[in-house]
């Protein structure tokens, strides 16, 4: 099996498996997202609403392409790594616009108005590994490999891609629960 038939499919679960819960997330508290998007004060006040309500609903298809794409030869889901990768731009921009203007006291909005971390430059790297991942997405990145690998090796693919972010994230609740953990019997 060809290495990219691996790596790409496993790349855009893994972007998908962290677009999707934040869509959702989004989503299920549309006015405390508008409230994150106010915060970062980069909009006008008149287009918040509107550009809170596109992101989450963006985030969702770009997610849901990354994962037909996984598993069907459409060449509209063959880019939409593409569009993820706007989206992780956008983000990238965001926070550091903020952090250059010195406000790191605002929610990120990561995973909606619930979401603790702060912005950081560590969270500005984070997005740029994102960027990282979205561009092993693209058909470019991989042109040499054929994309008609059997419906096995793309699951498989998947299943790497989420086992993948499964690790990232359970390895960051170990370190932060540890952390906490040190905090409390210093």
């Amino acid at each position: 099996m060809n290495g990219w038939l691996v790596i790409a499919p496993a790349a855009k679960t893994a972007v998908a498996a962290i677009l999707l819960p934040a869509g959702v997330a989004k989503l299920g508290d549309r006015q405390g997202f508008v409230d994150v998007v106010r915060g970062f004060a980069i909009l006008p006040d008149a287009a918040v609403p509107a550009f809170a309500t596109g992101l989450p609903v963006a985030e969702l298809l770009v997610g849901v392409a990354l994962l037909s794409g996984v598993l069907f030869d459409w060449s509209l889901a063959a880019w939409a790594g593409l569009a993820a990768m706007c989206l992780f731009a956008t983000f990238g921009i965001a926070i550091a616009t903020n952090l250059v203007r010195g406000r790191t006291d605002i929610s990120c909005g990561c995973f909606g108005r619930n979401s603790r971390r702060r912005l950081t430059w560590g969270l500005v790297g984070r997005v740029l590994c994102c960027l990282a991942i979205c561009a092993l997405t693209l058909p470019v990145v991989h042109q040499g490999a054929t994309p008609s690998g059997d419906l096995k090796d793309r699951a498989s693919a998947a299943l790497i891609g989420a086992a993948a972010v499964a690790m990232i994230w359970l390895g960051r609740f170990v370190i932060t629960a540890g952390s906490a953990g040190f905090s409390q019997s210093s």
